[in-house]
């Protein structure tokens, strides 16, 4: 039998069985998508690490801010990306309501009288904080200091009143950090095998580690900028801005809401004037804060706030990287963590 392949066989084959060559083409193709989704990770809420730059607020020329900021992240950070706000169109409308974002430099420059307040007058950095779910830093870090005790330390420090310092991987049980991890990762496909999962688990004992660091250092900055530098923080009662906004306007609905917010707010100490960012341009004693960031059209960063955005129910276990990115900023920045 002579099955030799020939031009003239081929030419007959594509001829009369292109259909079937297209089809099989096809039938690969979308194989081979199904067998990717099925191996690939697909990053959570928590894995996906975004910051932006807000309105009016711009990086510096170099990839520095980058730089220190991605290597501040924790072996679960899977996608780190940056994005500007224009004014033009407000992309955090979009972005922030899905959970896509982490933390932001906005600009806190433009100072409008409370009787001066309508549509399009108003301070950017305050319009984050009321709209946007800018979290307050005493809140993020109470936050974190219970995830730490609640979740990984051992049971004897678990309802503990502890000092900043004394947040420390001593006191973490191993046995949660297996059982938490073994929990959250279990349709994770980079730990399918048992060695892949020793070695999660390790990854994980060590982020966790790297967080107490993290913890410590940044309620020894808060305990410091307060204490002796209180400029260094961004201070604001939430929804002051929106209910004057509202009061101008004469928005009845609106005003009824934000006022009863704002009052809430404004009675309760730990919300009155709470501190929701920190003043770049007051970090002293490291390199210039304008060669990370900036104000457009300024060659300095005066103005320019860095703040995080409160989304710990979605992502419970990765809220804290925020800490991590802000004190890798504080850092570069000034030598107050050289302690």
């Amino acid at each position: 039998m002579d099955n030799r392949i020939t031009k003239r066989r081929l030419s007959d084959f594509f001829a009369y069985e292109w259909f079937a060559v297209v089809l099989a083409v096809v039938l690969f193709i979308a194989g081979w998508e199904v067998v990717y989704g099925f191996i690939q990770v697909t990053p959570t809420v928590g894995q996906s690490f975004k910051y932006f730059y807000d309105e009016g607020v711009t990086s510096a020329t170099n990839s520095r801010l980058f730089d220190i900021t991605y290597e501040s992240m924790s072996y679960d950070v899977l996608q780190f990306t940056s994005e500007g706000v224009s004014e033009e169109y407000d992309i955090l409308i979009d972005r922030i309501p899905v959970g896509d974002g982490d933390a932001i430099f906005t600009n806190s420059s433009k100072e409008v009288a409370l009787e001066d307040l309508a549509t399009g007058h108003y301070n950017r950095a305050k319009m984050v904080v009321d709209s946007y779910w800018a979290y307050s830093l005493d809140e993020l870090l109470t936050s974190a200091k219970d995830y730490l005790k609640g979740t990984f330390f051992k049971d004897e420090f678990k309802g503990a009143t502890l000092a900043d310092n004394e947040y420390t991987a001593d006191k973490i049980d191993m046995e949660k950090v297996r059982q938490v991890f073994l929990s959250r990762q279990k349709d994770d496909n980079r730990f399918r095998t048992n060695a892949q999962k020793e070695e999660g688990i390790k990854k994980e004992y060590d982020r966790i580690s790297k967080l107490c660091v993290e913890v410590s250092d940044f309620a020894y900055f808060m305990n410091y900028a307060k204490t002796e530098c209180p400029e260094l923080l961004y201070r604001y009662t939430k929804y002051e801005q929106a209910y004057y906004i509202a009061k101008n306007e004469g928005n009845k609905r609106d005003l009824e809401a934000f006022e009863s917010a704002y009052n809430l707010h404004l009675s309760d100490p730990s919300k009155n004037n709470a501190p929701y960012g920190i003043n770049l341009s007051a970090l002293k004693g490291g390199k210039n804060a304008s060669e990370l960031v900036r104000l457009e059209g300024k060659d300095n960063a005066d103005g320019v706030v860095m703040m995080a955005f409160d989304f710990v129910r979605e992502q419970p276990h990765l809220q804290y990287e925020t800490i991590s990115f802000m004190n890798a900023v504080i850092r570069e920045c000034s030598n107050i963590l050289d302690k």
